[in-house]
């Protein structure tokens, strides 16, 4: 038996909600420095080409690269900071700091505090 009542057919296509259309990457890469001796401030040197081209082909991996969606990749080698603040001597007191037994620096017992 045939049913003829029903001439149409349905179809519901479902896509995702949202779709990427383009990314542009941009990373920033530090380089390398050489060890500095004394007060001397350490030497920034570049990463070479080779070097760049492992990193921008990670970054590449890391964000899902399309060449169909036209992504943009930008990887450039910068100094970042060539010394690091942990690296920093700290500054020098002229003479060191004394507490009273209260656990005060010895100049907040002034004569405020002062019987008298």
């Amino acid at each position: 038996m045939i049913n003829y009542e029903i001439s149409k057919t349905v179809s519901r296509i479902i896509e995702p909600f949202g779709t990427i259309k383009k990314l542009s990457v941009a990373a920033l890469v530090d380089g390398t420095y050489e060890a500095a001796e004394g007060d001397t401030p350490r030497k920034y040197l570049p990463r070479n080409a080779e070097e760049m081209a492992k990193l921008e082909e990670l970054v590449k991996k890391a964000m899902g690269f399309s060449a169909e969606r036209q992504d943009q990749v930008e990887v450039v080698n910068v100094p970042l900071n060539p010394t690091p603040s942990w690296m920093k001597k700290p500054p020098s007191r002229s003479r060191p700091e004394t507490r009273s037994p209260s656990g005060f620096p010895s100049s907040a017992t002034g004569s405020a505090w002062s019987s008298g």
